[in-house]
């Protein structure tokens, strides 16, 4: 999904196949439409926010992608754009980057290529949202922040603990437990999964000002909140599909990052809004999936650490640097998103190379049996996935 990626105002657009800024001749449809959101034609200088000449439009306007390819895109929802000289955030208009590549805004035409399968309107953030955040721990302060940031309203926070600081971060009042909730759109229950329901039994009483609440947790059902429900209250969840270490760079992490919305109209398209107006990307997730869904995200992140720190002893005991190896696990993971795990699998395994399977073994070996064994787990799921010759799949046994 592409997002604006502005420094101190300051961004650069991709071309196909060179980064001076310059758009080849494929490209041209899609430079009337980025002159039409920015104003001016692409090849003079340009005053950015900052109100610093630097370079052109082109070199301005940069969208960060997955795919660094402009024609192979998955459909996506609007991007927002600066349309005026001032903090990106002031006014927007819409852009939508279809699967083909062709840029697409309110006010001009898609030259060629298919629509988007997906569309999702623009924030009014005339009606921002009123919100409260219960639990001020670092996933609701993250959100929280980038909501805030967003130019939602945080009319509360509540929380055992935590609540003085988060409330000032927020420029939000510090709530009580047994006092009416302030007139609000949205509760945002940030709690440990096993709390929710008594959270929810707690805030039942006091929610009678409010219209919805939601959770953010990935595993647990939306009926965890169902005390919320029976008092009137709509339900949903909102999981961020994102590491969040602390509040102030988990509110960073979310402009990009997916958002598993689970709720029914109007909720739900309240939650979309919320989404977009952050930066992140909703995808609806269907309640009965959530413990298959976050089963997938913990291998996505987490396993994905185990096997890197692997490679950080092993890169320890041979006495080369674990940032060296930055660059390929880079390509890798990028190569996994644009053609697929699979197809991006190379090495001993992938290619049949039982000498070189072998060797691996004895030398991890040498190092760590414990540490070996773990290697040798690892090897023989990546045989299995890959469907390995059996010669291979003896040798790791």
């Amino acid at each position: 999904m592409p997002t604006i990626e502005p420094g101190p105002g300051r961004a650069w657009f991709p071309g196909s196949s060179n980064r001076s800024g310059s758009l080849s001749g494929r490209d041209s449809a899609r430079r009337a439409a980025i002159n039409d959101v920015l104003g001016g034609r692409a090849d003079e200088p340009f005053l950015d926010w900052s109100g610093l000449r630097h370079e052109t439009i082109e070199h301005r306007l940069r969208l960060r992608v997955s795919n660094a390819s402009w024609h192979r895109f998955l459909p996506i929802s609007p991007q927002l754009l600066p349309v005026e000289q001032g903090h990106p955030t002031t006014r927007f208009r819409p852009i939508t980057v279809h699967p083909l590549g062709e840029v697409c805004t309110r006010s001009s035409t898609c030259a060629t290529g298919p629509k988007a399968e997906t569309s999702t309107t623009v924030p009014d953030m005339d009606n921002p949202l009123r919100i409260v955040i219960v639990g001020p721990g670092r996933a609701g302060t993250s959100v929280g922040l980038a909501a805030h940031r967003a130019g939602h309203d945080i009319v509360g926070v509540l929380g055992r603990s935590n609540v003085i600081p988060t409330a000032a971060m927020l420029e939000a009042p510090a709530l009580e437990w047994d006092i009416s909730l302030p007139p609000c759109d949205l509760i945002i229950v940030a709690v440990r999964d096993d709390a929710i329901t008594e959270v929810a039994a707690l805030l039942a009483p006091v929610a009678s000002n409010a219209k919805a609440s939601v959770h953010l947790s990935g595993l647990t059902s939306i009926d965890a909140l169902d005390p919320l429900r029976q008092a009137g209250l709509e339900i949903g969840g909102f999981h961020p599909l994102q590491s969040m270490p602390n509040p102030r760079d988990g509110a960073a992490a979310l402009d990009g990052a997916s958002v598993g919305i689970t709720a029914a109209p109007p909720l739900q398209g309240v939650l979309e809004r919320l989404a977009i107006s952050i930066g992140a990307h909703p995808f609806e997730l269907v309640d009965a999936q959530r413990p298959l869904y976050h089963a997938a995200a913990a291998a996505a992140a987490n396993y994905v650490l185990t096997t890197l720190g692997m490679a950080e002893r092993l890169f320890a005991a041979a006495g080369v640097p674990f940032a060296a190896a930055r660059p390929l696990v880079i390509q890798i993971v990028d190569n996994a998103f644009d053609l697929g795990p699979l197809v991006s699998l190379t090495g001993p395994i992938a290619r049949g190379d039982v000498g070189t399977v072998a060797a691996h073994l004895a030398a991890v070996e040498a190092v760590d049996a414990d540490l070996a064994s773990d290697f040798r787990a690892f090897g023989r799921a990546t045989a299995r996935w890959a469907s390995a010759d059996e010669a291979v799949r003896e040798v790791l046994g």
